[in-house]
């Protein structure tokens, strides 16, 4: 299920490739079940909806790059300039 949610998310087009590819990168996130919503790319624990609202999502920030937030919709984590890559 957690395959297919993140193939789904990639045909969507909701959600900028490099994203989607450096989360996939991520093991941690690539365990979880990512799903989208207005340009912002998010992670669930369950794999049908409702889906979960306890990790942090990323969205695209005004201007260029990116911003974490959440879990809640009125809590930040931060700025992020680029998508992180892992060597």
């Amino acid at each position: 299920m957690v395959q297919a949610g993140w193939q789904a998310v990639r045909r969507d087009g909701r959600v900028r490739d490099e994203l989607i590819d450096a989360a996939f990168r991520e093991p941690l996130l690539r365990q979880l079940f990512p799903w989208t919503g207005m340009g912002e790319l998010h992670f669930s624990r369950c794999t049908e909806p409702r889906w979960t609202w306890d990790i942090p999502y990323i969205q695209p920030a005004n201007g260029g790059g990116y911003l974490v937030s959440g879990p809640l919709r009125s809590a930040s984590v931060g700025p992020a300039a680029t998508v992180p890559c892992r060597t």
